[in-house]
């Protein structure tokens, strides 16, 4: 009989049998510890723009206001952030900036043509759909676009007549100019891609696009058009692009020696609103 108490008193388990009900009686057992969570990071990018927009034109020579922002900055983020520029097959470094929430630098390009400007966190692997020159995969919304130009264009407008009849028809011309064709001396110009674009308002009425004129090798276009409605009439042009190339010659004693040709653009630009009065 003593042998089987120490047995019960050992054991962590007592039976209790009362009018043939077993009670089981054991050691109350520790709450589980729940899990904590894994935090999942999201994986940050940098979102750039240029003078306030995804895209920005300027003159070769002029600054552009680069600015950006982190998705989601965190503290355990790289110590510098590395902004890039992409033109044509290079890849040029052209900020390195200390990772905050936002974060903005001037930058003034050194050559005509289109630069894709990104930024990229040492340590961060994306996975974006654009593979830059550096051979990093971006995604494109992380990407501003920053267009220099040689010059900015400047146009004259005219109509003649000035004050017609409904039915009647004026003629639109102006002239775009370009002063780095001018300053070389006998070139040849040869476009490859030239638009100018004649818009028109009448009274508090919206803007509507008149036509488009393609100019000639001097930068001179005309347009000729026949208002429909009587009032008075305000009428602008627009260059939107002007890229080409310009051939200049060296002359000794006005025989042609040797000839250069090069790229050349000119920033778009808008002229002066005319006044153009139609009578019923």
């Amino acid at each position: 009989m003593s042998y089987g108490l120490k047995i019960l008193g050992v054991i962590s388990v007592l039976l209790f049998v009362i009018g043939g009900v077993v009670f089981i009686s054991q050691r109350p057992s520790q709450p589980p510890t729940p899990s904590t969570p894994k935090e999942v990071k999201e994986t940050p990018f940098v979102i750039l723009s240029v003078n306030g927009e995804r895209s920005a034109s300027l003159v070769l020579g002029e600054e552009v206001n680069v600015t950006g922002q982190i998705s989601e900055y965190r503290s355990d983020l790289a110590q510098k952030i590395n902004v890039y520029a992409d033109y044509e097959k290079e890849c040029m470094l052209i900020a390195v900036i200390e990772p905050r929430e936002t974060f903005s630098f001037k930058w003034k390009p050194q050559n005509v043509g289109l630069y894709k400007i990104y930024a990229v966190i040492p340590g961060i692997e994306y996975q974006g759909l654009f593979t830059t020159n550096s051979g990093i995969k971006v995604d494109y919304e992380c990407i501003a676009r920053v267009k220099v130009y040689n010059e900015r264009a400047v146009i004259t407008l005219e109509v003649e007549p000035s004050s017609i009849k409904v039915g009647e028809v004026v003629t639109i011309q102006g002239k775009v100019s370009n002063s780095a064709v001018k300053s070389v001396y006998n070139p040849e110009v040869y476009f490859d891609y030239v638009s100018v674009t004649i818009y028109y308002r009448i009274e508090t009425e919206k803007e509507e696009i008149l036509g488009n004129a393609k100019p000639i090798s001097d930068g001179s276009f005309s347009l000729t058009w026949i208002p429909s409605l009587p009032g008075k009439y305000l009428l602008r042009a627009e260059v939107s692009s002007w890229e080409g190339t310009l051939t200049t010659t060296s002359t000794f004693f006005g025989i042609p020696q040797s000839s250069e040709t090069r790229p050349y653009s000119i920033l778009g630009a808008s002229s002066a609103p005319l006044m153009l009065e139609v009578n019923p």
